[in-house]
């Protein structure tokens, strides 16, 4: 892991689109006395490519040790980046931390898919993308940026009990 630099909750209420990176750390009010954290992958076209991860807390704080022991809830995630972090339209979703040179790991065999029936691509987190069959293509989520709902939703079908809570 490379020199994490921490930023506080209030320090960053909005980033701005270009200021995302790979690396970044961010937080986010799941319910109204919980906060669940996340980590972007890489930048693709359609927005950041992220991992939520199963960590949550009653404070907008991690550590570096909860988050090296903190695993994905699943599968990476395409968030609407502009619409939760620059242009604030959809939850309260903030960056709190940064890792420069972060290179995303275990992310082989991770795809999205976009296109038409007869004509559908897979495309990875750095962006590659190759043909798929209509019938491949259903074992993918599409390639469509999710808000602060579906991040949510999402969340709740991947965990079987409420997510624990760490103070």
């Amino acid at each position: 892991m490379n020199a994490l630099t921490f930023f506080s909750w209030d320090k960053k209420p909005r980033t701005m689109l270009r200021a995302i990176k790979p690396g970044d750390i961010f937080c986010f009010k799941f319910t109204e006395d919980t906060f669940g954290f996340g980590r972007v992958l890489s930048t693709m076209d359609e927005g950041h490519c992220a991992e939520i991860l199963d960590f949550f807390s009653a404070e907008p704080i991690i550590s570096e040790h909860q988050l090296a022991d903190a695993e994905r809830v699943s599968h990476p995630i395409l968030l609407n980046s502009y619409g939760l972090f620059d242009k604030k339209n959809s939850g309260e979703w903030r960056i709190i931390a940064s890792e420069p040179g972060y290179k995303a790991q275990n992310t082989e065999g991770f795809y999205f898919i976009y296109g038409v029936p007869g004509d559908l691509k897979k495309i990875d987190i750095l962006g590659n993308d190759s043909p798929v069959s209509d019938a491949q293509a259903k074992a993918y989520p599409s390639c469509v940026p999710k808000s602060d709902p579906h991040v949510k939703s999402f969340i709740s079908l991947h965990k079987t009990s409420a997510p624990p809570v760490k103070s």
